[in-house]
């Protein structure tokens, strides 16, 4: 446990050494409370002043610090609960993401796209997405409105989790689909076709519409009226079904 960490540390370490290490894990657990208070203020009204102080962290201290403790965080805060991210605050964080991505410079998004895909990539996996997957969907989806994400990688990851085609990969990508796809169809309709028809052809492997599980119905029907132009932009911001 700690205290057993705590004893190593006084035993094996120096005493210089020591105060360097406590030093750095003092600086880093301010760091986290300073990102964490701006993420948990963040709204549609302030974002503005909110990126603005986001910017005056990179600029006092080492930029992958402020990187790394934004990803944990956004990680942290999407696994507490389905009504702490869903619909909103996913593309507040996103826009965050994206506005930094501008401002300081691009190895902002790159470093927190990497941190969210190999959170997503395990999710997939272990096939028990939970908030954290739906919630973690819902940012990709907007990194990829605000121009962070490239369609080739949005792409990917449908294609990843329709490989699955489990109930839970299918939930990741009905929120990710909600929140992308009236975009994806106005700005790359030949992607969104070739998505389509991928998933498409998954579900006819998997039979007829009445061997689909509930879910892979809905996220069937949901394509036929993203296909047929009859979703409207925003619908991303909804699980009702």
């Amino acid at each position: 446990g700690a205290e057993v960490k705590q004893e190593v540390l006084q035993k094996y370490v120096p005493p210089h050494l020591r105060a360097q290490i406590e030093g750095a894990q003092s600086v880093d657990a301010k760091l986290q409370a300073a990102v964490r208070n701006r993420l948990n203020k963040v709204s549609e009204g302030n974002i503005a002043s909110i990126t603005a102080e986001m910017e005056n962290l990179y600029a006092s201290n080492p930029r992958s610090s402020i990187d790394h403790q934004l990803a944990e965080m956004v990680l942290e805060l999407s696994g507490e609960g389905a009504g702490r991210i869903i619909g909103q605050f996913a593309a507040l964080y996103a826009a965050l993401v994206a506005a930094l991505h501008g401002s300081v410079g691009p190895a902002v998004g790159a470093r927190f796209l990497e941190r969210v895909v190999r959170e997503l990539d395990e999710l997939v996996k272990q096939d028990e997405p939970g908030p954290r997957g739906i919630n973690l969907s819902l940012i990709f989806a907007h990194m990829y409105i605000f121009k962070v994400v490239a369609c080739s990688l949005l792409y990917d990851f449908v294609r990843l989790l329709t490989e699955r085609f489990s109930d839970g990969s299918l939930d990741m990508m009905l929120a990710l689909l909600r929140a992308s796809g009236p975009t994806l169809r106005s700005d790359d309709p030949s992607s969104l076709r070739d998505i389509i028809q991928l998933v498409r052809t998954r579900a006819t492997r998997e039979g007829d519409s009445d061997s689909l599980s509930a879910r892979g119905r809905v996220v069937l029907d949901f394509i036929y009226d993203l296909q047929n132009n009859r979703i409207k932009k925003g619908t991303g911001l909804d699980r009702d079904s």
